[in-house]
């Protein structure tokens, strides 16, 4: 099912939605509904989050967004039990920056938004002068990012790189010169850094293929 989001949340015709953007910082929650932010959602917080649904079990009709960067396998199981049980004017928005992080029972129960948001003439362009580095600039390129990661204590940095890259690549590849062997080598280096940064790690030499691809 294709809905727009604004549509799904001002007259949402499922109870569970799961909404993907980069931009989950950003992402603005109405003022009349629960918001739940966690970087890494455990277990115990779907029981945080039973109690806010019944603290606010008086309104008739509540929306509750959980904003989340990853969440294990156990946590997810337990979030589809809520989903299941939950009243009929109960509507929940999980919001995550891939649906990767998700198992697919999960994904199947609920209602898919993709927010396509495009990048911004300043992402762009780092990524173009990122594409027209030498190999030796772009280990370098890379390692700031890695570094910076470090610094602030969380990924952000590196999986927005990724995500920009791929758009990127995805509309330019044909016109940049990379072979369609190269190009499933970048793709198959930027899924494997997704699937660290999944793992709440990020591996530097897994990293660095993204610099040895063109």
């Amino acid at each position: 099912m294709i809905e727009k989001i604004q549509d799904s949340i001002d007259y949402p015709k499922d109870n569970t939605y799961i909404i993907v953007t980069k931009n989950l910082e950003k992402f603005s929650i109405p003022e009349d509904s629960i918001e739940f932010n966690k970087d890494s959602f455990l277990v115990s917080d779907s029981r945080s989050l039973i109690e806010l649904a019944i603290q606010n079990f008086k309104n008739p009709s509540q929306r509750i967004f959980i904003k989340v960067k990853q969440i294990n396998i156990y946590a997810q199981n337990a979030l589809l039990k809520l989903f299941e049980d939950a009243r009929t004017t109960t509507h929940f928005y999980l919001v995550v920056p891939t649906k990767e992080i998700l198992i697919d029972t999960l994904l199947s129960r609920c209602t898919v938004i993709k927010d396509d948001k495009t990048m911004t003439n300043s992402e762009k362009q780092k990524i173009i002068d990122f594409v027209g580095l030498s190999t030796a600039n772009k280990l370098e390129y890379i390692e700031n990012i890695y570094q910076k990661s470090k610094e602030d204590g969380h990924r952000n940095g590196i999986r927005g790189f990724l995500d920009n890259l791929e758009i990127y690549l995805h509309s330019k590849i044909h016109k940049i010169g990379i072979s369609q062997e190269n190009a499933k080598t970048v793709f198959d280096a930027i899924y494997q850094n997704r699937v660290m940064l999944n793992k709440n790690t990020i591996n530097k030499n897994i990293l660095f293929l993204l610099a040895f691809v063109w």
